[in-house]
């Protein structure tokens, strides 16, 4: 993408991440319950997303992976970002033991602040809404 984060809001517990990020917050530093600040990457538990969502859009800088949905918090991200993209490629994460996992449902990045709309555009991965 071309960017750095000031902060992974939702990073793995063993912080083995792809993540260019300057501070990473874990399931045990609770990312809902504590402060963000600058640039944030947010890739949050597929299986409650919502308030997550709600604290991304409300803090306004940064870039979110999530699962695309018709739920209410899906669709206020959707009319709250500055720029988002379905990813139309087969996505897949990497265990923390190394093996790659296939994601079953459709996804987006989106994307709040000019800097991380642009990002988006770079990564060349479909139409930027």
């Amino acid at each position: 993408m071309g960017l750095r984060f000031d902060l992974d809001v939702c990073s793995p517990k063993d912080h083995v991440t792809a993540v260019p990020a300057d501070k990473f917050y874990t399931i045990d530093d609770d990312g809902l319950a504590s402060d963000w600040v600058g640039r944030v990457w947010m890739n949050p538990p597929y299986s409650s997303p919502t308030d997550w969502i709600d604290k991304f859009i409300a803090h306004g800088n940064g870039v979110a992976l999530v699962a695309m949905s018709r739920s209410k918090a899906f669709l206020r991200l959707w009319d709250a970002a500055d720029g988002i993209v379905a990813l139309t490629s087969n996505l897949s994460f990497i265990t923390p033991e190394g093996k790659k996992k296939g994601i079953f449902m459709p996804c987006a990045l989106a994307a709040i602040g000019s800097e991380n709309v642009q990002a988006l555009r770079r990564l060349d991965c479909g139409a930027v809404r």
